[in-house]
């Protein structure tokens, strides 16, 4: 099996340092980082694709499907970001030191912190457990997932045996995608694309 994880594209929010709305769409940039991504993945091929139901995931997946429009889509809200609550519009400088704060006051991990009317991180991975169980009960050759950098490192923190410790190494900024390969029970990295710009 063949898994194409790709973030989606840059938004005025994240090209600005801010934490993202929920609803945000993709800026002029991220829709140019969208476009390249459909270039480089117009000769693959696949069985089934998930897409987050945010409009900056499913914005970048409408490019990609220019390519393969006979490809099976599923738009799957377990896969979307972190829901920010009242930390929205917040910079993300602002957030990481909040985040220490209330982490330290509590004596809890950081990925449990979670904002006012919001999710922590550790509510993403729980989340996505689900998808990642319905994900191995899947019989196909090649699937693609257009998504958000915490739900992507945690489908791959399940199906690598990773340790919150790879979040630098497995985390992908705007624009950028890896693809994985294995029988299931053992993948590996396949292949990983970077593009020069500052981490989100």
């Amino acid at each position: 099996m063949k898994i194409t994880f790709v973030r989606h594209g840059d938004t005025e929010s994240s090209e600005s340092g801010l934490c993202q709305r929920f609803s945000e769409s993709l800026s002029d940039a991220g829709r140019n980082q969208a476009k390249k991504i459909a270039e480089a993945l117009k000769d693959e091929t696949y069985d089934m694709v998930y897409v987050s139901t945010m409009r900056r995931a499913i914005e970048t997946a409408e490019q990609i499907l220019i390519y393969h429009p006979e490809a099976k889509i599923i738009y799957d809200a377990s896969i979307c970001e972190y829901n920010s609550g009242e930390w929205e519009g917040k910079s993300r400088e602002w957030r990481a030191i909040k985040r220490r704060e209330i982490a330290k006051k509590l004596n809890i991990h950081i990925w449990e912190v979670r904002p006012p009317k919001g999710e922590s991180q550790k509510d993403v991975k729980h989340r996505v457990k689900e998808f990642f169980g319905k994900l191995k009960m899947k019989k196909l050759k090649s699937i693609l997932i257009v998504s958000h950098s915490t739900p992507i490192f945690f489908i791959l923190y399940y199906l690598l045996n990773l340790s919150l410790d790879d979040w630098d190494k497995y985390h992908l900024n705007p624009g950028e995608y890896l693809i994985i390969m294995g029988d299931k029970k053992n993948f590996r990295l396949a292949k990983i694309s970077r593009i020069n710009h500052v981490k989100h």
